[in-house]
């Protein structure tokens, strides 16, 4: 993995995470973990869960796949929660995309080892929607309003406005929640980028609104050393060296680069290029063990970005969403959706 992360490096050679227990069950000990998972449709989830009943069905591959379903039912993690707009819980494959019970997205994956790696409670707020760009649809403030935005223009602020809201509700959304303890904004996760690669203009800009999607991001939510993770547009698998992937992820790259505490999580590696394909040739082939191999991947780079103990960011998320609430892009979005 290819990973630009130096001030961390002294942290993770003195002492890893601690290690939650196995079974899920490991209480809420310091502030709660919060990762956010955003970006277009690979991130919204499309991994078919058809395809890991599958793999659950072969006794080659089944034993890869039991702590996550077993016996047609889930294995849930109470140590992991997850908040994807109103649908909220425990950790379990019924966060993907739109379609209950069809389909699931990295998150999955992603939960199963964050629990593991940590001993505090994880929380998951996942937003993400299908089919849209970083150039205009999650335009960052600091790359220029939209002009004449419709109603999928105002991704950007919509996320912020979500996560905030989630975040506020703790309590409310989770009973487990100790607001004693507080919560850390520990990682953002950015899976997205094929609405931009087939746009000329829009591939163009891509590294710098990428950068500002970061520096704006940890601004208005208040967490100005939030870990950034961005997925590789890994669609084409490892070997796609067209024009249009090879100049997405030299941007990608780039902007990891850039920013700082962030990471580059290759994905093209998971693609099963020739494989049986359960999405029409999208979205890595619907395949279920792809996707789980990919949020997998980025709940470990997450845990090596990670700090060792959480610290609570509530008071100064609550004072950046006062601050957020004055801007320029907050009052478009209140104009247009709110």
């Amino acid at each position: 993995m290819i990973r630009y992360t130096p001030i961390f490096l002294a942290l993770l050679s003195t002492a890893g995470p601690l290690r939650a227990a196995d079974d899920g069950s490991a209480p809420q000990r310091g502030p709660l973990r919060v990762f956010i998972l955003a970006g277009q449709s690979n991130m919204l989830g499309k991994a078919k869960i058809a395809h890991l009943d599958e793999l659950l069905a072969d006794p080659e591959t089944a034993g890869d796949y039991e702590h996550i379903r077993k016996g047609g039912k889930w294995v849930e993690r109470k140590d992991v929660w997850v908040n994807f707009f109103d649908r909220r819980g425990n950790l379990n494959g019924s966060y993907g995309d739109w379609k209950a019970n069809v389909n699931f997205g990295p998150e999955l994956g992603f939960g199963h080892r964050a629990g593991k790696d940590f001993g505090e409670q994880v929380l998951i707020v996942k937003t993400a929607w299908g089919g849209r760009s970083l150039g205009r649809n999650f335009r960052p403030p600091s790359s220029g309003l939209v002009d004449n935005p419709g109603p999928a223009d105002l991704n950007y602020a919509h996320m912020v406005w979500s996560i905030h809201h989630t975040l506020a509700a703790l309590p409310e959304l989770f009973d487990g929640y100790d607001e004693t303890r507080g919560y850390e904004l520990s990682g953002f996760v950015w899976f997205q980028g094929w609405n931009d690669a087939i746009n000329g203009g829009l591939r163009a800009e891509y590294e710098k609104n990428l950068i500002n999607l970061a520096k704006d991001l940890r601004r208005d939510l208040g967490a100005p050393k939030m870990p950034f993770i961005v997925g590789e547009l890994g669609q084409g698998g490892p070997d796609d060296k067209s024009g249009p992937t090879t100049q997405m992820r030299d941007a990608q790259r780039n902007a990891v680069k850039a920013v700082g505490d962030a990471a580059y999580v290759p994905t093209g590696k998971y693609m099963k290029v020739g494989a049986k394909g359960y999405d029409g040739g999208y979205h890595y082939l619907g395949r279920a063990d792809t996707l789980l191999e990919i949020g997998d991947a980025f709940a470990a780079a997450a845990a090596e970005l990670a700090a060792d103990r959480p610290s609570d960011h509530s008071k100064r998320v609550a004072a950046a969403l006062e601050a957020f609430k004055k801007t320029p892009c907050f009052e478009q979005y209140s104009k247009h959706r709110l």
